[in-house]
């Protein structure tokens, strides 16, 4: 059988570990495996690929068996030809390090409420009491402040309003702006993440990453290949601003892939999806910490994890001599899932 020959180059893969969801941007344990490689080859026959990371409806974006089996039994050499490389970034104001960034504004509401601005700002008056001239005074957060000390919590922390002008302004934010404003006002978001939607504010950072080159084989029968010329533009990408290119179709030896890799021995398991029976970990890592009662809240997280304690005792101390430092339950999230992370990478070396 003929080897589809392919080349990518600088196919990067940015480090640092955002915020918003605690999985690291390499949500894999290989920087490339069978499942990026199933994209770019989909793409190169000019089919959608099914993307890994999310549900999607099978009707309209289906799983493509013969392209997945074919890429399975192809071979991969990678290249790590930058490591640790600087790249500036835009971040989302949720994901950023600036402390000023979680902080909202008048110009952010103007923002989102656009041309209804004065109409925004006219029912916060009503709301408060207040003469518009006399609202606009006071800090955007502390306005935000005072109408929810107005409304009573329930156990996640989200408000309730028995006030008829602030259901009022509510249901006008989410009919005639957007729903991230009137979840502020129902405080329906975690305060350390406060900015999440609101606005498109954004801020340009900086993140590690690591570059690859590297020659891919994949196997093609008659039919496969008659099809890729028939629809291919000769490209695809991979991961980061990596371009994929055809070298040729051709048979290969065995010698040809000494150094190389069977696409379908590279671990392709998800972090913290199939190795945390089933645990979703964005949403573990905020509902289940206790602020109040921090130490078993941690524990009972490590173990719905399926981590031993015990197995990774040293790690484990050393978090937790770290912890009472700590300010924001999100710091304390962040080097959770650094300890629970590297105690399941164990598992899998």
């Amino acid at each position: 059988m003929k080897f589809l020959k392919l080349k990518f180059e600088h196919a990067r893969l940015i480090v640092e570990k955002p915020q918003s969801n605690y999985l690291g941007t390499n949500r894999f344990f290989h920087p490339i495996n069978n499942k990026h490689i199933y994209n770019s080859v989909c793409v190169l026959f000019d089919r959608t690929p099914k993307p890994q990371l999310r549900d999607t409806n099978n009707d309209y974006m289906p799983l493509y068996n013969d392209i997945l089996s074919v890429v399975n039994e192809g071979y991969i050499k990678i290249e790590n030809v930058c490591e640790g490389e600087t790249n500036s970034i835009v971040k989302r104001p949720w994901n950023s390090n600036l402390k000023e960034a979680i902080q909202y504004t008048w110009k952010d509401s103007q923002y989102v409420t656009g041309t209804l601005y004065p109409i925004f700002i006219h029912h916060l008056s009503n709301v408060l009491k207040v003469p518009e001239e006399a609202l606009k005074k006071k800090a955007f957060d502390d306005v935000m402040l005072e109408i929810q000390s107005m409304g009573i919590k329930n156990t996640k922390g989200e408000i309730t309003y028995d006030n008829d002008d602030i259901n009022n302004l509510i249901l006008w934010c989410r009919t005639n702006t957007s729903a991230p404003l009137s979840n502020y006002i129902e405080n329906k978001q975690n305060n350390s993440s406060r900015p999440r939607g609101f606005g498109k504010r954004v801020h340009r950072g900086s993140a590690p990453s690591n570059k690859y080159n590297g020659l891919i084989y994949i196997p093609l029968n008659d039919y496969l290949f008659n099809e890729l010329i028939t629809h291919t533009k000769g490209f695809s990408t991979i991961l980061d601003g990596g371009l994929v290119t055809i070298l040729g179709y051709e048979e290969i030896m065995e010698y040809t892939v000494n150094g190389f890799t069977k696409i379908s021995d590279l671990n392709s398991t998800r972090k913290f999806y199939e190795v945390t029976s089933g645990v979703k970990w964005n949403n573990t890592i905020y509902k289940d910490l206790d602020e109040n009662n921090m130490e078993k809240s941690m524990n009972a997280i490590i173990k719905k994890c399926g981590v031993s304690i015990k197995e990774n005792q040293k790690e484990y101390d050393n978090m937790m001599k770290k912890v009472p430092k700590l300010k924001e339950v999100k710091d304390v999230a962040y080097k959770l899932n650094y300890f629970i992370e590297n105690s399941i990478n164990k598992q899998y070396k």
